[in-house]
């Protein structure tokens, strides 16, 4: 039995002449209607970062992907902004900014998960969570591509691309994606693979969150190439060493392992948050402390760091939780802070601009936005790059470092939004500068929002995927319904 009350959606949705009782009947017994009057509202809607925040007037709560369907065909033809959600995890402005009185889709329930370890594949929902198939993956010794963070959407990093510590040996998540279930604009489902609406399928995999919804995937798994117990290192160095630690991720870029990850960032002295900030090296190794020490450790360490390394042999299923994002932890805990998110995709580090991401992030140090983070992640690019630049919507694989500064403040500084933002543009300029020429380059899972779609999907003047987007948009989704993350085309 459907758990709506038909009284509470008519009175809650009159003004705006929504019928949700009529899609009510279109829905599977167990999906539900929410409207704002509900106990639970507030729980199923929520974001986990409320620096972007939608306005809804109903969430569909999908059972099956049919009611995927049905809520898309009733907010097409009523013409409601449509947000599609599986952990509310996107912190987007576009989020805030495209969906006012719009109408929640949750494919949270649509989590299944099958693996075929003859055939080398999985089949997951469309809600399945990275921790979820992680651990699947763990159970049946078998490898596909991931993200980092326990809390994140598996759907939701194919659909941008999908950057990993796997991605040395397994490439992106969406280069390991072999077909999909997907609902379009009209509420029609395809299937999409190499074979079956090829267009599609491209623009799926880089640019897939202006096109549709997914409900199912079909997954490449590999045998393990890596190990099943990785190593993570964490080293401190003093403020005058970076210029060190920078040559060294350059060099160590040039012939990084498939199997390692760094991340450079800076650090506070948790005793005196006043002393100058250390920078932070923290790396994870698909292998023994042994061979990691081989890849970069006696590397790292040949630069003197200011304190001991910490050095652990971890399961490869549990590093999110260990190093401090598995669920409810740092970047997974929901509602937490608010959080402006800025950054630029680089492919190699200007010692110059770090030293200015320094400086800025000292500065912070007696202000609200003292816990703002600032790290460049550096992926293994082998398998990436393997994969032929033209064969997806993903522009950036020679491109392997994500560059970012979080902006943290107060969960009710929504007062310090202004000046978040302003202070995220300005570190953002810090990351680009030193760049090579080219233009700007951001990964949209990690866009701000503000940013021009070329930037995104069409970088360095590559005026060939800006017509080859534009044309599928006008396509698969001519009135631009899937306008809420980051969308291709800017106007509804």
């Amino acid at each position: 039995m459907l758990r709506f009350s038909i009284a509470l959606l008519l009175s809650a949705t009159a003004a705006l002449g929504l019928d949700l009782a009529t899609l009510g009947a279109q829905l599977s017994p167990l999906a539900s209607i929410i409207t704002p009057s509900a106990s639970n509202w507030t729980a199923l809607t929520s974001r986990w970062d409320p620096y972007s925040t939608p306005t809804l007037v109903a969430s569909v709560q999908a059972a099956i992907p049919a009611d995927v369907a049905a809520a898309v065909r009733f907010a097409t033809r009523h013409r409601l902004p449509l947000l599609v959600t599986n952990t509310a995890h996107g912190f987007t402005r576009t989020i805030q900014d495209n969906v006012h009185g719009g109408l929640q889709i949750s494919v949270r329930a649509l989590d299944s998960i099958a693996i075929d370890v003859h055939a080398n594949t999985a089949t997951i929902g469309g809600g399945v969570r990275n921790y979820e198939l992680v651990e699947a993956l763990f159970k049946a010794k078998k490898r596909t591509a991931t993200g980092g963070c326990d809390c994140v959407g598996i759907a939701g990093l194919a659909l941008g691309g999908g950057h990993g510590k796997g991605q040395g040996l397994y490439g992106l998540v969406s280069d390991n994606l072999l077909s999909a279930d997907v609902v379009l604009a009209d509420g029609s489902t395809l299937t999409v693979s190499a074979t079956q609406h090829a267009d599609l399928f491209w623009a799926l995999r880089g640019a897939g969150h202006s096109f549709g919804v997914v409900t199912r995937m079909v997954l490449q798994l590999h045998d393990v190439h890596d190990a099943d117990v990785w190593t993570d290192a964490t080293y401190l160095y003093p403020p005058a060493q970076l210029a060190a630690v920078v040559a060294l991720v350059n060099r160590l870029r040039a012939t990084q392992h498939a199997a390692l990850t760094l991340f450079t960032g800076f650090a506070r002295d948790s005793a005196d948050p006043a002393l100058p900030p250390r920078v932070r090296v923290s790396a994870q190794f698909g292998g023994s402390p042994a061979a990691f020490a081989q890849a970069a450790g006696l590397a790292l360490e040949a630069l003197g760091p200011a304190a001991p390394a910490v050095v652990r042999e971890l399961p490869w299923n549990t590093l999110a939780a260990a190093t401090g994002i598995g669920l409810g932890k740092g970047f997974c805990e929901h509602a937490a802070k608010r959080r402006a998110h800025y950054s630029v995709q680089l492919s190699r580090l200007d010692a110059g601009a770090v030293e200015r991401a320094l400086a800025l992030y000292a500065a912070l140090a007696d202000t609200p936005f003292a816990n703002t983070s600032v790290v460049y992640e550096s992926y293994p690019l082998q398998a990436v790059q393997a994969a032929p630049a033209a064969g997806s919507a993903y522009p950036h694989r020679a491109h392997g470092i994500l560059a970012m500064v979080m902006v943290n403040y107060a969960a009710d500084g929504a007062g310090l939004d202004e000046a978040a933002g302003k202070l995220g543009r300005r570190a953002r300029e810090v990351l680009q500068s030193g760049a090579e020429e080219g233009g700007r380059r951001v990964y949209v899972n990690y866009a701000q929002g503000d940013e021009d779609p070329a930037e995104l999907y069409w970088p360095g003047g590559e005026e060939w995927r800006r017509r080859m987007l534009v044309r599928l948009k006008g396509r698969y989704d001519p009135g631009n319904v899937f306008r809420a993350y980051n969308p291709v085309v800017q106007t509804a």
